[in-house]
């Protein structure tokens, strides 16, 4: 995967789609597991209940992507 970077504010708090009616959206991490490795990437080691806090979710949830990431071989 190609990750793509603009001069816009990237931060975790502008993932939500921005863009004017009738102009395509920059590319955004939609899915999970984009979301957490993104999270990773900007923020460094996070425990999943810190990563479930930042991403609006649960530490559950946010287990639940490490562990399928670490499947992949994408997080240890």
């Amino acid at each position: 995967m190609t990750l793509k970077t603009s001069g816009a504010n990237m931060s975790i708090d502008n993932w939500e789609d921005t863009a004017r009616p009738g102009v395509a959206p920059a590319w955004s991490p939609r899915s999970p597991a984009e979301r957490v490795l993104m999270a990773l990437k900007m923020h460094g080691a996070l425990s999943s209940a810190e990563l479930g806090a930042k991403l609006s979710t649960t530490g559950v949830g946010a287990r639940q992507q490490f562990a399928r990431l670490a499947e992949e071989g994408l997080v240890a």
